[in-house]
């Protein structure tokens, strides 16, 4: 017995498109952030080496005379609603560094988009020696012993020549102390040494202590 076989074949009504998967237009949300993306770094700053550090030159990643473009490649800069000096309008930075977004606050050259001066109120950041925000000014006189301050919007402020242009705000306040606080640009020994570190600012205007 002769035995024939046939291949039968189906005709298929199939396109291209019904075997490809279609390509899905992405939503208008998506687009922004890859451009977001590419244009600014993360939320938040990394936590690297150096990071939690303050400097002269700085705090962590905001250094003194960085532009905000490359500040902006580490971390986004955001705006801020608060003002360097009475009377202007808010002209405020400000970025988040590591896991728990320790806040830095910027201002900025507008003339170069550079930064001017740095702020924080987080004790995230410390100087060399751990001294930083919730720190006494017992801490920070072990480390620096020539101290020199005046009076700030909030209370006592000192600083040391051997750490220019970096300004301790403290709890300390005027009525408080001998004399009214009269005397600190000559010298802060009347800063009690059990007054904490509310603030850390950084910036080129270097504030002396007479001699």
């Amino acid at each position: 017995m002769l035995l024939t076989a046939c291949d039968k074949q189906v005709p298929s009504n199939a396109s291209s498109g019904d075997t490809l998967a279609a390509e899905i237009p992405q939503p208008p949300e998506s687009v922004a952030a890859r451009e977001e993306a590419i244009n600014h770094g993360p939320p938040v700053c990394r936590r690297r080496p150096g990071s939690t550090l303050v400097t002269s030159k700085g705090i962590g990643p905001a250094q003194l005379g960085l532009s905000t473009d490359s500040l902006n490649r580490l971390c986004s800069v955001r705006d801020s609603a608060l003002r360097q000096d009475e009377g202007q309008p808010a002209n405020g930075k400000a970025i988040s560094v590591g896991e728990g977004s320790a806040p830095i606050l910027l201002f900025v050259d507008d003339a170069k988009k550079t930064i001017r001066s740095a702020t924080t109120t987080d004790p995230f950041f410390r100087t060399t020696t751990g001294v930083g925000v919730g720190s006494t000014v017992a801490d920070l006189r072990a480390n620096r012993p020539q101290m020199c301050g005046d009076i700030g919007p909030t209370g006592i402020e000192v600083w040391t020549t051997s750490f220019p242009g970096v300004v301790f705000g403290t709890t300390a306040y005027p009525p408080k102390m001998p004399k009214g606080g009269s005397g600190l640009k000559r010298g802060a020994g009347a800063v009690p040494d059990t007054a904490q570190i509310t603030f850390v600012a950084v910036s080129k205007a270097v504030r002396g202590c007479p001699g």
